[in-house]
């Protein structure tokens, strides 16, 4: 790294360039420890192991755990013989039992070694998985029966073979008792666990009851053959427990399948389960042994939180034999691994949540982090969740972080969460004293007792004895009250942790819930020499490899300490350094300087006795070391380090990476050095004369300092010169700025040039402001000339403060084109610009593609609107237009001016806006408004519409007509001969076929204020109507059309707005022979006659039913049954839903029961409103009517074959959208795959 020359500036500029802003004086940043291997950590405060996760073997993690603390099972794998696992040197012909091997291995490790957690790959090697197998999700159930199965098979031939069998294995007998003779036939069978049934039972006794006590009965389809009777008889099925073993295990089947769904569920209700269990009730005629033998207490509970298709395992297990330290949660402190920097390999404690969040923040990125991803780094790191361990006392997390605004910056809308000043100088550290340790919590009542456990650990003898681990604050008492009773632990992979016995009840119901459960015979005693030793009965062998284990770990631990605090510096040599052109720089070919690796733990006299043996001849009297850093400039010198010999280097501020200035504090080349952060060296490039320089100014110089020292520099009259910043665009004069600003107030950085030029050639050269003018160059294409071939293209040199106007002429004077009046310049995106902007305001930039085209160009505040006509259908019959318009010109003038330019006559006439996709948009009805007010802006684009504009106040609807009344023209003659057809059939001609063709005839205005009687007089005065000779606006009846379908109609006399007529609603006018007497308790309905052999229905008759507010049952009945002239006993109705192709009768209403509010039973029937549900008789609705006489045998059917066919398609729509919905599912379901266990073939 030697300095040459003044030309590798820009390698360094390069290098540094993204460190010019960065005050930190340490030049390499923070070191990467990810390259140092990290040895495992020990043990937390509890005493306990964890299980690692090998990427989805939670499964496995639980079982193991929950094994180990079986203490019959544990002490029965470490008493296996030697001889009989195959481990005897002299025995070569027996074969090695793996996984007895490896499993008892493994215990031994979780009981004795100082790990926070232990890996499980050499276990699920003697398995025979591969990487692909753990990764794969299994059932902790399935798991349980195979590692025992293999377990029995390992040791088959060996004296141990039924090791399993005596712990875990019980039998039950199958009874089938014929009903008829008595005869009882047994089958007797042998179980592992116990499966429970979840769905249909409400805790773990009621399962057990209809599971061995209850009687299932063989009937109908279901009989049993008895071979006494030699035929199918009534049967008592029943299943009872003849024997249990010590320690009884139940396997909840929460999962389930649904067979409508044709896929499989979680059952997540409620299955309760009991601490001690009494089994004596479940027990076949007493063939189990003693009662004291059937008294169990529950120990572990694995629980499964997720669904049937994927999820987490984890358990709950009670500590029989007192191996790990209790604490009671809310008390225990949660630890999180220190940070490397520190150079300490322990945990931090913390008990205090603020602490905690704030320890957790400090670590992510400094700009803060969401608050989901911070709660999963709590969990990730500390393995205890927010809503478990605080909430209840200080609520949500969110809460908590806007209580505590003084510490953590929280957005609730961006759900993010930044720390605000943060020290860790209050946290409680767990460690193993290395004296640079003092930092112990200011709140936490914690202390670390080392004597005997770092005496321990440090011979490899961790656990040797009782466990003698971390004692904190007063966590003797705390244990003393509960050491007397076993507690409870959560075992979670890696993660342990204290819980309380009422804990469990919270794992009765939910997505995460119970799933196995072991119960231990409580006449199983324990010696005293087991509680609390985790090495009672471990194997000598295997007491001493683990042993010496700990010894490793220690040694690891140890140099990975080393590795944290050796640091790399650099030791820049002084009497190796010039100070030139405004820094240190190396001399030229010389060893500038030295590389130093050091223990930052070591005092300040150890390095300055480490400089002096590898500096020698270089070293300077007297001694003096600088903190430095470098820039593009060259060196820069900081702080000095303190005198103080005994201080750390650590807390001198060294850290790897930093620079070091050894020299003696005066002088380089009786130059006197600037010192400080405020003299920080900025580079500047300086030209002048086409000669650049490059030279560094301090960071606090003043503009006019500079001036004076550039021109000291090249010896030139600081009064004749003009001084201007050199930009890549543009140079900018520092005439109008402040001499007393500094080279940061003037935003002057690493790298900037300052241009520097006589006055007298400046004439003629500068604009107004005082910056040199800049010229570009564009390209012009001139599209004037529509019957050239070819486009003529020219380049233009141009000033950015050039007027557009100016441009265009230019570019037509190039092109040999004088039309300047008639053309306007554009951009190549269709932009149309304005005459009097420069190009800059334009946005024209150098090598913009310019148009020139025909047209108007506008200028000031002129806009460019283009227009096209609309007829009355709304749609365009001509070609685009355009007008040029000032912006405060009005709508009405807008208008008007489009009318005459297009050729219009008349005033019938408005304009619209036009929608983003170039569609009508909203009527412009201010028109007296501005243009600018309207929002319309430059090149907008309007539509010009034929017609009036709907005033304000007003509404318009839509007229529609039956085309043969149009056609035909009836008028009187048609209502008079309607009227005697009537007479003739004893029916009211409001009966007739409701069967129209729909034609449209029109439009109308109306105010909203005017009544639905002048409404109807508007529409009868119309042309269109006027010719049918209607006599009066009262034979005209209102009703609304809605997709084709005539609906609601208008009734009464009242305002039009009261009613639920809107713009733009389509109106059906209906011309009737008398006069309309429509009330509000009149539904108009159309009733079809059910043809019961076609199952098809005549053509719809119009009914007019008055219901009254009631809307009785009886009374319609009897309006239909006079209009179709059925009976009324005989009289079937049904209401039909087109939309869901049902039918829904009408029923009459049942006689009710029910109680009222003084107690008293209520007499006679409820009446149903049929204007309510289910029914919800309306204006339009269609009602299917038939004689009970004709269908007799379906007369609740009125489904036609085109409601089928209906039904039919909504039903494979139905379908073919679950299927999509569940192939959809399972693209994301984990593909199943076996479990199995590998086991070598024994004698």
């Amino acid at each position: 790294m030697l300095w040459n020359s003044s030309s590798n500036i820009f390698n360094m500029l390069e290098l540094l360039f993204d460190c010019e802003n960065d005050t930190n004086v340490h030049q390499n940043g923070p070191r990467d420890f990810s390259k140092i291997v990290s040895p495992p950590r020990p043990r937390p405060g509890h005493s306990l192991c964890g299980v690692q996760n090998q990427g989805s073997t939670c499964y496995l993690s639980s079982l193991i755990q929950t094994l180990l603390f079986t203490p019959e099972l544990r002490d029965s794998l470490f008493d296996l013989d030697d001889k009989d696992m195959g481990l005897m040197k002299n025995n070569s012909n027996n074969k090695e039992r793996k996984i007895p091997i490896q499993l008892r291995k493994l215990f031994a490790e979780m009981l004795m070694s100082d790990q926070e957690s232990v890996s499980t790959t050499d276990l699920t090697d003697s398995f025979g998985w591969n990487q692909s197998e753990e990764r794969e999700q299994h059932d902790v159930q399935e798991l349980n029966r195979i590692l025992f199965s293999a377990i029995e098979e390992s040791l088959a031939g060996t004296k141990d073979h039924e090791l399993i069998r005596k712990l875990y294995h019980g039998n039950l007998v199958n009874r089938i008792t014929c009903l008829s003779c008595g005869f009882v036939s047994e089958r007797k069978e042998d179980f592992l666990d116990l499966p429970v049934i979840v769905a249909g039972n409400t805790d773990l006794i009621n399962g057990l009851v209809n599971s061995y006590v209850a009687m299932e009965t063989m009937d109908g389809h279901n009989q049993y053959w008895c071979d006494c009777c030699n035929k199918l008889v009534n049967a008592d099925k029943d299943a009872k427990l003849t024997s249990l073993p010590p320690i009884l295990t139940f396997s909840l089947l929460r999962f389930n399948f649904d067979y409508q769904q044709m896929e499989r569920f979680k059952e997540i209700g409620k299955f309760a389960f009991p601490v001690s269990l009494d089994m004596s009730n479940f027990c076949y005629q007493n063939t189990c042994t003693s009662t004291e033998q059937l008294e169990y207490e529950l120990f572990s509970v694995i629980i499964h939180r997720g669904s049937c298709h994927g999820g987490h395992y984890y358990a709950y297990i009670k500590d029989i034999d007192h191996l790990g330290k209790w604490t009671p949660p809310e008390e225990e402190p949660i630890q999180i691994m220190m940070d490397p920097e520190t150079g300490q390999v322990d945990t931090i404690e913390y008990d205090n949540p603020i602490e905690l969040l704030q320890a957790v923040l400090s670590q992510g990125d400094p700009d803060g982090m969401a608050v989901d991803k911070l709660c999963g780094l709590l969990v990730k790191q500390t393995g205890v969740s927010w809503n478990k361990r605080f909430k209840k006392q200080y609520g949500s997390i969110h809460k908590f972080l806007a209580k505590y605004d003084d510490k953590f910056r929280f957005d609730s809308k961006e759900n993010w969460v930044k720390l605000k000043q943060y020290s860790d100088s209050g946290c409680s550290s767990i460690t193993k004293d290395r004296g640079d340790t003092n930092c112990h919590s200011q709140s936490s009542t914690m202390a670390v007792n080392e004597s005997q456990s770092q005496t321990d650990r440090d011979s490899g003898d961790w656990c040797s004895g009782k466990v003698n681990a971390i004692a904190i604050g007063q966590s003797e008492q705390v244990s003393s009250r509960h050491q007397s009773s076993a507690q409870w632990f959560e075992f979670n992979d890696s993660n342990v942790r204290s819980i309380h016995e009422s804990q469990i009840e919270k794992m009765f119901s939910g997505k995460e819930s119970a799933y196995m459960l072991f119960y231990r015979q409580k006449s199983l005693t324990r010696p005293l020499e087991a509680k609390g030793d985790p090495s009672y009965n471990v194997p000598p062998a295997l007491a001493e490899v683990m042993g010496k284990l700990n010894k490793e770990l220690q040694k690891q631990r140890e140099l990975y300490e080393e590795q944290l605090n050796s640091i790399t510096i650099q030791l820049h040599l002084g009497t190796n350094y010039q100070y030139s052109e405004g820094a240190l720089k190396p001399r030229p070919e010389s060893v500038y300087f030295l590389e130093l690796t050091i223990d930052r733990r070591k005092t300040l006299e150890d390095l300055r006795i480490i400089v002096l043996e590898v500096a020698g001849e270089f070293v300077m009297v007297p001694m003096v070391l600088h903190m430095s850093k470098e820039f593009p400039a060259g060196l820069h010198l900081y702080h000095m380090i303190p005198e103080d010999n005994t201080m750390t280097i650590k807390d001198a501020g060294i850290v790897n990476g930093s620079i070091l200035f050894l020299w003696n504090g005066q002088r380089i080349d009786n130059e006197t050095i600037p010192i400080g952060a405020d003299k920080e060296p900025i580079l500047l490039s300086l030209t002048i004369n086409d000669r650049t320089i490059y030279w560094a100014f301090s960071k606090d110089t003043t503009l006019g300092e500079l001036k004076v020292m550039i021109s000291d520099i090249f010896n030139i009259d600081v009064q004749l010169h003009k001084f201007f910043r050199h930009g890549e665009k543009e140079s900018t004069s520092f005439d109008l700025c402040n001499d007393s600003s500094s080279l940061p107030e003037l935003a002057l950085k690493n790298g900037d040039g300052i241009l520097i030029q006589q006055r007298q050639e400046l004439k003629g050269d500068c604009n107004t402001s005082g910056s040199l003018k800049e010229t570009m160059v564009v390209s012009v294409e001139d599209r004037t000339n529509q019957i050239q071939q070819q486009l003529m293209e020219v380049e233009i040199q141009a000033d950015k403060d050039m007027l557009v106007e100016e441009l265009k002429k230019m570019g037509l004077e190039k092109g040999y084109n004088d039309a300047a009046s008639e053309c306007r310049l554009c951009l190549n995106n269709g932009n149309i610009l304005h005459d009097d902007l420069t190009l800059k305001d334009a946005g024209i930039m150098p090598h913009s593609a310019i148009i020139i085209q025909k047209g108007v160009a506008p200028v000031g505040k002129q806009i460019v609107i283009s227009y096209s006509l609309l007829d009355k259908d709304l749609k365009e019959s001509t070609e685009k237009q355009e007008v040029v318009l000032d912006q405060t010109e009005t709508i009405q003038s807008c208008l008007e001016c489009m009318v005459k330019q297009t050729g219009l006559k008349g005033s019938r006439y408005y304009l619209k806006s036009s929608t983003w996709c170039g569609e009508p948009g909203s009527d412009l009805t201010e028109v007296d408004k501005t243009l600018a007010d309207c929002q319309i802006k430059h090149q907008d684009f309007l539509f010009l519409v034929e017609g009036s504009i709907t005033p304000k106040g007003f509404i318009k609807f839509n007229l529609w007509m039956d085309s043969s009344q149009l056609e035909g023209k009836s008028g009187v003659i048609s209502w008079i001969t309607s009227s005697i057809q009537g007479l003739w059939n004893g029916k009211s001609t409001l009966g007739q076929k409701n069967d129209v063709n729909l034609t449209k005839i029109g439009n109308i205005e109306i105010s909203k204020m005017a009544t639905t009687d002048e409404l109807k007089q508007m529409i009868i005065s119309s042309h269109q109507v006027t010719e049918l000779l209607v006599p009066s606006f009262k034979h005209i009846r209102l009703r609304c059309l809605e997709k084709g379908c005539l609906t609601f109609a208008v009734k009464g006399n009242k305002p039009v707005q009261q009613t639920k007529l809107l713009t733009a609603t389509d109106i059906f006018i209906q011309i009737l022979p008398e006069e309309d007497s429509l009330n509000a308790d009149h539904i108009i309905l159309n009733v079809q006659l059910r043809q019961v052999h076609s199952k098809s229905y005549q053509p719809p008759v119009e009914v007019l039913w008055e219901a009254g507010h009631r809307a009785a049952l009886s009374s319609l009945r009897s309006v239909i049954a006079d209009h179709m002239t059925i009976p009324v006993d005989r009289l079937i109705m049904a209401k039909h839903f087109p939309d869901k192709f049902d039918w829904l009768v009408l029923r009459d209403a049942k006689k009710s029961n029910a109680k009222s509010n003084n107690g008293k039973k209520s007499k006679g029937s409820v009446v149903a409103n049929l204007r309510q549900a289910p029914y919800s008789i309306k204006d339009g609705d269609t009602l299917g009517v038939k004689d009970s006489a004709d269908d007799v045998d379906n007369q609740d059917n009125f489904m036609t074959s085109q409601d089928k066919a209906g039904l039919q398609q909504e039903l494979d729509n139905k379908k073919a959208k679950r299927d999509k919905h569940c192939s959809d599912k399972k693209k994301d379901k984990r593909k199943e795959v076996g479990l199995k266990i590998i086991v070598d073939n024994f004698p």
